[in-house]
Parts: structure tokens; sequence; C-alpha cells
């Protein structure tokens, strides 16, 4: 399953940028693709969250809703930590995990949970940290589960036909 530009243009409501920086290393892609771009559900920014989480304040940060910073090499602990408070268990999750509290991984994951397409596009500040490859199968799972569907636990296929696909070498979607 892929995410389509033309999808990410006309539907997500929440883009996420996680460990890059594409008003540096894109600089077209905030305004034709994610943040700026106009499309039949979003007109534009206004319509949409973004939340940059990175280990500096970048220069897409100040483009951002919302902004993390995070410890370095911690992406992998706060995948985890998000995935626990998706799933209903928030009293697993420490006070404060990779520089985050507690209280700022709630307010991340009810807002990846509230979107009604959302986009997390990440970078080398994923791919090439600790546990590199770990970090993108931690993305993958984040994805809560749908309602109506009976699965196991373990059924990876249900998890990113509901949130995650390949959008490029970039991100992916939720």
């Amino acid at each position: 399953m892929e995410a389509r530009w033309v999808r990410q243009k006309t539907g997500a409501d929440v883009v996420v940028f996680w460990g890059c920086n594409p008003v540096e290393a894109h600089p077209r892609h905030p305004t034709r693709y994610s943040v700026m771009a106009r499309g039949f559900l979003t007109k534009g920014r206004s319509d949409r969250r973004v939340i940059v989480v990175d280990v500096r304040k970048t220069p897409t940060a100040y483009l951002a809703t919302d902004f993390y910073m995070i410890k370095p090499n911690s992406d992998f602990a706060i995948f985890t930590a998000l995935r626990n408070i998706i799933n209903g268990h928030e009293g697993a999750v420490p006070d404060i995990v990779g520089g985050l509290k507690k209280e700022e991984l709630i307010e991340l994951a009810k807002t990846l949970e509230s979107a009604k397409y959302g986009l997390i596009f990440f970078g080398l500040g994923v791919t090439h940290t600790r546990g590199h490859e770990r970090n993108i199968e931690a993305v993958i799972k984040l994805g809560p589960k749908q309602k109506n569907e009976v699965h196991s636990p373990t059924d990876e296929r249900t998890l990113q036909r509901r949130w995650f696909g390949r959008s490029s070498s970039m991100g992916s979607r939720f």
C-alpha cells in the first residue's frame, strides 16, 4: 500500500516530520506536497496539524504546530511508549521517555489517533541512529487497530493496511 502524493495533498490533516528537515533537504516539499498544499479535503496550512520531532530545532520546526525536542538515539523508546499509550497501557510508560514528559507523549498519541488521514515523514534521524533496524518497524506498529476487525495482536498486515504504507524513502502514512 502506498501513500500517493495526490492523497497526501488532498486528505492529510496531521503531518509529522520525524528526524528529517524537508525545509533544507527538499525545499519545495512543504509548500507543494505536505504542509501548505491545498486539496479537496484540506484548504492548506490552516486545516493541518504539523508536528516536528527532532533532536534540535531545525528550520522545519518553525512550520510546526507542535515541536518535540527529543534526546538523540531515543526514537525506539518513544515509538514504544506511543504504542503503549495508543493500545491503552499508559501505566507502563515512565514519567519521562527520551526527554519527553508522559503528558507530552499522551498528547502526541491522541493527535495521531484522532487523525482522519495522517502522514509520518522520517529521515536519516530515524534510520541512522541506534536501533535503526527496529525504528521503522516500531513506526509501522504504531497504528491503531480498526474497531470492526478481529485479529491477533501480531497481525501486522492489519496495522499496515489501516495506518501505514510507504510513500517514499522519506516517509510513511498513518
